[in-house]
This record gives C-alpha cells, structure tokens and sequence, in this order.
C-alpha cells in the first residue's frame, strides 16, 4: 500500500525568520517493489534499489542494489546432491561436491545432493533427493520426493510427492499429491488450487487466492 507524504517547505533568512511557504513536493514511496520495469517479479517481498529489468526474479525476497538486465537468477539446479547445512545458489557450480556446512553458488549447481537441513534453491532442482526439514525451491521442483516437515516451492512442483505438515506453493503445482494439514496457493495452482484437478487433495483447509473449480 503506498503511502504519500506532502512537505511544505520555508525559505528563512540569515536570522532563521521565516519567510512566505516555499512550493509543496509530493514524495510517494513506491512500497516493496521499487522500481520495477518489465521484470515480471512474482515473490511476496522485492525490495529493489535500483533497476530490474526483465530480471524474472521469483524469489520470496530479492535485494537488489544495481541494475540486473536478463540475469536469469534462478539459474539451473540440476541433480545437485549438495550435503552442506545450508546451500544459496546464486551461480554457477558444477560437479562440485560441496560438503561443507555453507555453500554459496553464483551459478548453476548441477550434480552436487542436497542433504542438509536446509536447502535453498535459486533454480531448478530435478531429482535431486532432497531429505532436509526445510527445503525451499524458488524454481523448479521436478520428482525431488521432498520429505521435509515444510517445503515452500515458488515455481513449479511437478510429481514432487509432497508430504510435509506446510506446503506453501506460490507457483504451478501440478501432480503434487499434497498430504499437508494447510495448503495455501497464492498463485497459479494447476491441478492443485487453481483447477483442482486430479490431485486429490487431502489437507483440512486449502486457501485459494484464484480460481478453485472441481474441488
């Protein structure tokens, strides 16, 4: 909700008299989502300092504090098996082996497994076993098999088999099978929420921003 404040400025003299009121400025801020030009931003929160353009940032929060011109920030997580504690993919890593309790990727994270408790993907993760309690895919989850007490998917969760308690999907969740006690779809649910199609789904409450038919 953007807020709009009117400042009325006064011109004083050397001996701080003030004089007649000076022009009104209107400043508006703009909320989260900055300046945003043809970016297609799809998260919840976007906080933009400069420009984003045709960026397609999907990320629950994107910082961003220059210009990112078709940077592709979702990148391509393909079969990573990453086994650290905690893993952000911003690049490129490939056949890299990470183990440690930290791994930051500026890239592309293909053939890694990720194993540790919490697995964040910028990307797309395709079969890639993830087991942490905490698995949050900003891209693509394809056949993951995700078991993790709560996953959080913004992009599409295609045959995932989601079981976790809290399934939060943001994006296209389409065959997901969902089994959690809450469901909330805030956009396009395929099959899921939007169409509710040939999922089956069993949670006590499904909360449904768009399009709910056939439930």
């Amino acid at each position: 909700e953007d807020t709009v404040l009117t400042l009325t400025l006064t011109p004083c003299d050397e001996q701080g008299t003030s004089g007649e009121a000076g022009p009104e400025i209107l400043v508006q801020e703009a909320g989260p989502e900055g300046l945003m030009e043809e970016a297609e931003l799809e998260g919840p929160t976007v906080e933009t300092e400069g420009l984003v353009e045709e960026a397609e940032l999907e990320g629950p929060a994107v910082e961003t504090e220059g210009l990112m011109e078709k940077a592709g920030l979702e990148d391509l997580v393909e079969e990573a098996g990453l086994e650290g504690h905690t893993v952000v993919n911003e690049g490129l890593v490939e056949e890299a082996e990470l183990e440690g309790p930290a791994v930051e990727t500026e890239g592309l994270v293909e053939k890694a497994g990720p194993e540790g408790p919490t697995v964040v993907n910028e990307g797309l993760v395709e079969e890639a076993g993830l087991e942490g309690p905490a698995v949050e895919t900003e891209g693509l989850v394809e056949e993951a098999g995700l078991e993790g007490p709560t996953v959080v998917n913004e992009g599409l969760v295609e045959e995932a088999g989601l079981e976790g308690p809290a399934v939060e999907t943001e994006g296209l969740v389409e065959k997901a099978g969902l089994k959690g006690p809450t469901v909330v779809n805030e956009g396009l649910v395929e099959e899921a929420a939007g169409l509710l199609e040939k999922v089956g789904l069993e949670s006590p409450a499904v909360e449904a921003e768009g399009l709910v038919e056939e439930a």
